[in-house]
């Protein structure tokens, strides 16, 4: 075959195009969340929840590994199992 030629039933790869994940930043409705999180930082603190104030909650994205989410899962399935007596 000469260097022009093509072989026939090859098919060359076309340029795929990557898709940009875009993340949105969607409004809700956090004041259920919010009053979940003012009670259990007054339930730590042994104080009411009228003196504490929430001024700002930054969701912190989740960096753990699979494996990670994984070894914890199984421990917890492990220690809350009922064991035969």
């Amino acid at each position: 075959m000469n260097r022009g030629q093509h072989k026939e039933g090859v098919v060359k790869p076309e340029a795929v195009a990557e898709e940009e994940e875009v993340l949105e930043e969607i409004a809700v409705d956090d004041t259920e969340l919010v009053a979940v999180i003012t009670a259990g930082i007054a339930a730590s603190l042994h104080t009411s929840t009228h003196n504490i104030i929430v001024k700002n909650i930054i969701r912190v994205p989740d960096t753990t590994p699979v494996w990670g989410k994984l070894g914890r899962i199984q421990q917890i399935n492990e220690n809350t199992v009922s064991r035969p007596r």
